[in-house]
């Protein structure tokens, strides 16, 4: 019995040698992207994500003036926000809470509820909508 042995091209799901052809398995619906293209947008989303927390985590912990209280505080909202999001929810209200996007993998892959550019426009949202209130209310609070 004789294999043809081959390099799977699939780097999402299966990396090095195997005894079946891609073709074998090809799935019209399916779109194969390489692990490079995967690792940047993870990358990107997670950066965003990062931000989010920043923003949030600098806005509260400024409002409350006190840094170990804050950290508390912001802490336990984004714990809260962790648990209230589950990662497979099809509630539509879950589209606007950015914590759903809390695993860019998932999302990447397809095996999400939401997309992949929905996540990163909600993402960037937040991210451009704290900054601008952190600069507001920095601004406001600095100069009195």
């Amino acid at each position: 019995m004789e294999h043809n042995v081959c390099i799977s091209k699939n780097a999402m799901y299966n990396v090095g040698l195997t005894y079946y052809s891609t073709e074998m398995a090809r799935n019209p619906y399916l779109d194969y992207t390489t692990l490079g293209i995967v690792i940047i947008l993870t990358v990107v989303m997670l950066i965003l994500l990062i931000g989010v927390y920043y923003q949030f985590t600098f806005m509260v912990s400024y409002l409350i003036k006190n840094a170990y209280i804050g950290l508390f505080i912001s802490l336990f909202v984004i714990a809260g926000l962790y648990f209230l999001s589950p990662l497979g929810s099809l509630n539509m209200i879950n589209i606007i809470n950015p914590l759903t996007y809390r695993d860019p993998t998932m999302i990447i892959t397809g095996t999400s509820s939401f997309p992949y550019s929905i996540g990163t426009i909600v993402l960037l949202i937040y991210n451009v909508l704290l900054f601008v209130l952190n600069r507001k209310v920095f601004n406001e609070n600095y100069y009195e």
